[in-house]
């Protein structure tokens, strides 16, 4: 009975230095070939983080401040542009104001017609063929 006991006791403290023996090699083993692998790699697979100057504040509400100067330019650049047609229109007699409309109209089917063109020459000449059967 006791040596029963002390055959287990011995085989259960062997295979537990053997496992323990066995973890610590695997994990320097992996260690090892982690390094190798790296090694070979070269550089890193990512590019190094540029470090972004930021701008001092006066110079960011310098840019907002102009910014907002161009873009109230802009706007009042074309209400102007609006204003003087209109202007120039209730100057002109009712005949050549009908004139006027009727050559706007020409011109917008006028550009119709033309893109019209650009895209049926963009598809190309199969373009009357269906690309899906029903």
């Amino acid at each position: 009975m006791v040596i029963k006991r002390f055959a287990g006791f011995l085989i259960f403290t062997f295979l537990f230095f053997a496992a323990g023996e066995s973890y610590t090699l695997a994990q320097t083993s992996k260690r090892k070939k982690h390094r190798i692998e790296k090694s070979m790699a070269g550089s890193k697979r990512k590019a190094p983080r540029e470090n972004k100057a930021r701008e001092p504040r006066a110079v960011t509400k310098a840019k907002k401040e102009q910014e907002n100067r161009e873009a109230k330019r802009e706007r009042n650049y074309k209400k102007a542009v609006e204003n003087n047609k209109k202007r120039h229109y209730n100057i002109q007699t009712e005949d050549v104001k009908a004139r006027m409309k009727q050559n706007e109209k020409d011109i917008k089917a006028r550009d119709r017609e033309k893109r019209k063109k650009e895209k049926k020459a963009a598809r190309g000449p199969d373009s009357t063929k269906k690309k899906y059967k029903k």
